[in-house]
């Protein structure tokens, strides 16, 4: 037991002093991961992680804390507000009610129904054409008149085609719908579809109904901000298998679909 239990382990030490500065510093460290602070990025990045959000959301979400937190303006007792109370305030605040979606059903192919926002294209129109952000002269397409319609040929963009009311049409659909009424100004637009995957995993999928006009030039175009979305239609083919829609596609012809048990071998 001697040569198991040396005789030095059983001295006990006199530095006292480093073990009490070791307890201290040990406790400070426990009451430092103990803060409210601490607790709440251990939360957030729990709560990030069960979203199975990207990790950098940390990140932002602490900058944007401490951004609040060092205002001049911070008030501690203020309690922030929940995501629909604070758009339902904003909404009324900058008058833009009119501007909400309106909810409908739509059935899909496995017979449920699902809910799709739907916005009222007046609306989003004039939100277009009475912003002096947008609606800046230098944002219009040279040559067009954006109150008549009518196009000046003197300039060598529109001697050309390129723009949609340099096309054939153009100048015939806007002499036939307006005239010479004052009173009437011309919108034309361009319709954009596509699907687009609104989860991680790709099952849904949603394609969007976007608009924007094409009087202005093709640097605008480019941009989110003259664009508004109309609608959203949602994946019809939710509930119907891959099999169930190749069951009945045509085979190509001069090719001969093989048997399950054919593995091409010659037998």
């Amino acid at each position: 037991m001697d040569d198991f239990f040396p005789a030095e382990s059983c001295v006990c030490s006199d530095d006292y002093d480093n073990a009490d500065q070791f307890l201290n510093e040990y406790e400070q460290s426990q009451g430092q991961q103990s803060t409210a602070a601490s607790k709440l990025q251990i939360k957030l990045n729990n709560l990030i992680n069960s979203h199975k959000a990207p990790i950098k959301l940390y990140d932002d979400i602490v900058d944007l804390f401490n951004e609040y937190i060092g205002c001049d303006n911070f008030d501690r007792i203020s309690k922030l507000k929940s995501r629909k109370s604070f758009i339902k305030a904003n909404e009324s605040a900058y008058n833009v009610t009119h501007l909400r979606p309106k909810y409908r059903n739509v059935v899909l192919t496995d017979a449920t129904e699902v809910t799709v926002p739907v916005f009222d294209a007046q609306s989003m129109i004039l939100d277009l054409v009475t912003n002096p952000f947008t609606m800046n002269a230098s944002n219009i397409a040279v040559g067009y008149d954006v109150f008549t319609g009518n196009v000046d040929d003197s300039f060598p963009d529109n001697q050309c085609y390129g723009e949609v009311h340099t096309g054939d049409s153009f100048e015939p659909a806007r002499a036939k719908y307006c005239g010479n009424d004052p009173c009437n100004m011309p919108f034309p637009m361009i319709l954009f579809y596509d699907k687009t995957h609104v989860d991680i995993h790709g099952s849904l999928a949603c394609s969007p109904v976007i608009m924007w006009p094409t009087f202005f030039n093709q640097k605008c175009r480019n941009m989110v901000k003259f664009t508004q979305v109309l609608g959203y239609v949602p994946n019809m083919s939710l509930g119907k298998s891959k099999s169930d829609s190749q069951a009945f596609a045509p085979h190509r012809p001069g090719k001969n679909p093989r048997r399950e048990n054919d593995h091409g071998d010659g037998c």
